[in-house]
């Protein structure tokens, strides 16, 4: 069949097949590109808004973890450095709740949004804690203001009740970072 046909029509022929397949190739490549770019879209408008709004409420818990220890370290009773750890204190804190505002009107799957629930128990939990901690630390700064001495019963005694304190934040703290991971 092919030897009976013109010159003329055969070279037709073979521009009508590479059309076919340039019109296909041009498909498959222009549902390609829609479909990166609704991937690129959800990247940008959801994943990495989260993801940063995650971050910033995990780096406010490290900043009020890392001022924590500061305030109940007995060594670190200079006014300079409690103001400080107080001031990173309540950054961290604001921080914190800054990444929970970012997070809040975002876009999450059922599975998501049941891990953010958890989040937030656990995160409430946790703020109680150290808000306690804070509680006791500015106790002991204010008996430390009186002229009682590091070693006296009142000031031992609020250094154990924030190290109790201490370790029930620390498990609170290990449970929302799990469920931020």
């Amino acid at each position: 069949m092919l030897a009976s046909m013109k010159t003329g029509t055969k070279v037709l022929c073979g521009f009508a097949v590479a059309l076919v397949i340039s019109i296909v190739v041009g498909l498959v490549g222009y549902r390609g590109i829609n479909k990166l770019a609704s991937h690129v879209t959800e990247i940008g408008s959801v994943q990495l808004p989260s993801v940063t709004a995650l971050n910033q409420i995990a780096k406010g818990q490290l900043q009020v973890g890392y001022a924590v220890r500061g305030m109940l370290h007995p060594k670190m009773m200079a006014a300079q450095v409690r103001q400080q750890q107080y001031q990173r204190f309540n950054d961290g804190l604001k921080q914190g709740e800054a990444g929970l505002k970012m997070y809040e009107p975002l876009d999450r799957t059922a599975d998501e949004e049941h891990q953010w629930k958890e989040l937030l128990s656990a995160w409430e939990s946790w703020k109680k804690t150290v808000m306690e901690i804070d509680n006791v630390a500015r106790q002991k700064d204010q008996l430390i203001a009186t002229g009682m001495k590091l070693d006296d019963p009142k000031v031992l005694e609020l250094d154990v009740k924030g190290m109790e304190i201490a370790a029930s934040s620390r498990d609170a703290m290990n449970k929302s970072s799990s469920l931020l991971d």
